[in-house]
């Protein structure tokens, strides 16, 4: 394992093997115990899919505590997380993981962090502000119990067909074009990711089942998608998305009714998604759809300065 600059006792890795990723899967579940632990082979796929992501592990007298990524793919800001264990906290593990992914930003040419804290961890909120971060975003989580709707069967917008990916596996180009045009206007969103970088998180990441993303077609024109994640046992929705000529025709709704009914015929007891707080006509949607909060998955989205290098200090 690649050691970073961290002095003893708190020693931070970059994760490499298959015993780093269960270690952070194992300090996810204790630091966050209301989010769905991650898979060791999404992990896996995480790292060989985009070359600009970095996992951390910290240990303490050899076991971890604390555990972070580094997204340095975007242009203009490094995507980052940290996580600390309950009884690591507040005593420089969280400092230590700052530093490592601020290393790694600075190595790639970034200036700034930005990355989510549950909307009720205090601690954490006063932490980053402390050190210059200020809100950038807010995600709203929301979840539909899937025992309280009836059948959904309905026709879709004029024109259209709503399939899913195993129906029509060829449509993977068409839907990048689709998220070229949604990403970036998502509000807080990035510059639409490389076609491999796109590929490698939403069409090749093993929690994804072909027949739970949804695609909406006029004639051989992919006009829109919608993915679910199967994260342990319970489906989360990723991206909902709609090319700009096409919004407002009821698309974005029929692709999540598609949604809706597939996962209830497969058994699953509730559907969850967040969605940034600025972005009112997915949220809408979910309200009309019988969404409803879910504060304990809500994050706010902090931006904020590197942490200064050691020799800086």
């Amino acid at each position: 394992m690649q050691r970073t600059g961290t002095p003893d006792p708190i020693v931070v890795v970059r994760a490499h093997s298959d015993d780093d990723l269960r270690a952070m899967i194992h300090v996810r579940a204790a630091a966050d115990a209301h989010s769905p632990r991650p898979r060791l082979d999404n992990l896996r796929h995480n790292l060989a899919g985009n070359p600009g992501l970095s996992y951390l592990v910290a240990h303490a007298q050899d076991a971890p505590v604390g555990c972070g990524f580094v997204d340095v793919s975007h242009a203009s800001v490094a995507r980052a997380h940290v996580l600390v264990t309950p009884q690591a906290r507040r005593q420089g593990v969280g400092t230590a993981l700052v530093a490592g992914v601020s290393e790694h930003a600075r190595t790639a040419g970034l200036a700034e962090l930005e990355g989510p804290i549950r909307a009720d961890d205090e601690g954490s909120l006063q932490y980053f502000q402390r050190r210059g971060f200020t809100k950038s975003g807010g995600e709203e989580a929301v979840v539909l119990d899937l025992a309280e709707i009836g059948d959904l069967t309905t026709e879709p917008p004029a024109g259209l067909r709503i399939v899913s990916r195993t129906e029509a596996p060829d449509t993977v180009e068409g839907m990048y074009e689709v998220a070229r045009e949604a990403e970036p206007d998502i509000p807080g969103g990035a510059p639409v990711r490389p076609y491999e970088v796109w590929r490698a998180a939403e069409i090749e990441r093993p929690s994804l089942e072909p027949e739970l993303t949804f695609i909406a077609l006029a004639g051989d024109e992919v006009v829109g998608y919608a993915i679910l994640d199967s994260l342990r046992g319970e489906p989360w929705h990723r991206l909902t998305a709609v090319k700009r000529a096409w919004r407002g025709h009821g698309i974005a709704t029929a692709l999540k009714r598609a949604q809706m009914q597939a996962a209830k015929k497969k058994g699953y007891a509730r559907l969850v998604t967040t969605n940034e707080e600025r972005n009112r006509p997915i949220r809408s949607i979910n309200r009309a759809l019988g969404y409803r909060p879910e504060p304990s998955l809500s994050t706010i989205v902090m931006r904020g300065p590197l942490l200064l290098a050691e020799k800086d200090r």
